[in-house]
């Protein structure tokens, strides 16, 4: 596995350096989305960003599009 490098140098907590080369403390968060967690039957858990703004029926379909899901965390 590579490490991701700026210049030379590794970035650290995965966020790209800003133009003094430095990382920002804290990463950027929009305040109109939620994350939703799924748990597949695989095993796999992936976390999905949606807009605070769509219904849950919405988030529902979408999530079974994916696959056979085993928990939803909202």
């Amino acid at each position: 596995m590579q490490r991701a490098m700026h210049n030379g140098e590794p970035i650290r907590q995965r966020f790209r350096p800003n133009a003094d080369g430095a990382a920002p403390q804290h990463p950027r968060s929009s305040q109109n989305h939620a994350t939703v967690s799924v748990a597949y039957r695989d095993g796999a858990v992936l976390t999905f960003l949606f807009d605070r703004s769509t219904p849950i029926v919405d988030l529902m379909a979408m999530v079974a599009r994916a696959g056979a899901v085993r928990k939803v965390v909202l």
